[in-house]
């Protein structure tokens, strides 16, 4: 998963050195299309007509600047995406229509993410239980409670995947070799919001592969990701821990070396951050 807050949340979350024009622009623009079309977030009326016009796909203005910043990949699974992979409604525009126009609703997801898994769906924790009804949805006349929803989806713009994943390491036959998972992180409590959260996505996008009625084609991609995955993931941890172990004056030296490793390393994907974040746990057997 990647960590993508910095789109949205100014002088909050740091911009990549690399990525902060793109992301002025980005915002500039954003506001600017969100005054443009402003008069369809306040009139179901206006919004209905404008969507029986032919061309109504205004949102795909950001696509370009979506796969840019987000490296070319989907920001859950991060399978390579390009212009032909699909501008994602966070809250679908089927019932939070007033949001259809509003740039901070958008992502760009793969089309397995969000076609074969995500679609419609948005499930919500309310009473301590998940509930995908739609009575218990934001209504357009309650919208300013929009904040008080709690969505079990992970959202890459304003979520920090770091407080809610971390890594498994499951080592098939071969201990040489095994399978990537991902689950909830290993510090929240089992009965709270955000272990739901991290549970529920891991599970909607069939992220560990656990979904048998699936094409084969993205089951095999979710299998490949995880295996090749696991012997770089592996040694990466690895390091991490001995960097810990061995982080003393004394190895001050052995310290800045295996760094410099970890800093060229480090944002390649989500999976390796969770590592430079210490998400993970080695098992004993490996």
């Amino acid at each position: 998963m990647k960590d993508l807050r910095y789109l949205h949340e100014v002088n909050k979350t740091e911009i990549p050195e690399n990525k902060k024009g793109t992301v002025e622009k980005f915002r500039k623009k954003g506001e600017e299309f969100n005054e443009k079309y402003k008069y369809l977030s306040e009139d179901k009326d206006e919004y209905d007509k404008f969507r029986k016009k032919s061309n109504t796909n205004k949102w795909s203005v950001f696509k370009k600047v979506f796969l840019k910043l987000t490296d070319y990949k989907c920001p859950i699974c991060e399978k390579a995406v390009d212009k032909y992979d699909d501008i994602d409604h966070y809250r679908p525009k089927n019932h939070y229509w007033w949001l259809a126009y509003d740039y901070k609703n958008y992502m760009v997801y793969c089309e397995l993410c969000n076609r074969a898994y995500k679609k419609e769906l948005f499930p919500l924790f309310i009473d301590n239980q998940i509930n995908n009804e739609t009575k218990n949805l934001t209504t357009f006349d309650n919208r300013i409670e929009l904040d008080k929803e709690k969505s079990l989806i992970f959202n890459p713009n304003f979520d920090n995947p770091n407080k809610l994943f971390e890594i498994e390491f499951v080592a098939q036959t071969d201990i040489r070799a095994g399978v990537v998972k991902i689950k909830p992180q290993k510090k929240l409590d089992k009965n709270t919001y955000l272990h739901a959260k991290a549970k529920t996505t891991i599970k909607l996008f069939n992220l560990n592969n656990d979904n048998n009625e699936i094409e084969e084609a993205d089951k095999d991609f979710r299998q490949i990701n995880m295996e090749t995955n696991f012997k770089d993931l592996i040694n990466l941890a690895k390091r991490k821990n001995k960097l810990k172990e061995e982080s003393t004056l004394q190895n001050m030296k052995f310290y800045k070396n295996e760094q410099k490793i970890l800093n060229k390393e480090k944002a390649k994907n989500g999976l390796q951050k969770l590592i430079e974040n210490g998400n993970f746990e080695i098992p004993n057997f490996i």
